[in-house]
């Protein structure tokens, strides 16, 4: 399994509404520091951008901590940006983070990202982790 992981947005919102969840039980092993986790400056934007939306209504107390423990465990990265067409462009910088540092890009939007071998669901991603 890949140690190095790169989380789409989508799995901590995911993971904030379900503690029983694979997005939640990927989240707790990057928090923990049994899987290593990379993020770059515009994801960790997204992450606080979409987790204050009001439509998640989630505790601001909870969003703190998650963003605090997310950024003190967390190793930044400064991809260079790739060039190739994407379904949706503002996922570029997940599929960079995680290309740059030889890490799995766990997401529940596999369609969004190009067919390559670490973009992962989540289901595969404690799968392998497992195995």
């Amino acid at each position: 399994m890949n140690r190095r992981v790169v989380l789409d947005t989508n799995i901590i919102v995911s993971a904030m509404f379900a503690s029983n969840s694979n997005p939640y039980r990927i989240l707790d092993l990057a928090l923990s520091g049994a899987i290593e986790f990379y993020f770059s400056e515009p994801i960790f934007k997204e992450y606080k951008e979409v987790l204050f939306r009001p439509k998640f209504d989630f505790a601001v107390e909870r969003i703190e901590v998650v963003l605090n423990s997310l950024r003190n465990v967390g190793n930044v990265v400064m991809p260079i940006p790739s060039a190739f067409a994407m379904t949706d462009e503002t996922d570029r910088k997940f599929y960079d983070a995680a290309f740059c540092c030889g890490a799995a890009l766990v997401t529940g939007n596999i369609k969004h990202y190009p067919n390559e071998p670490f973009i992962i669901t989540p289901a595969n991603f404690l799968a392998d982790s497992e195995a």
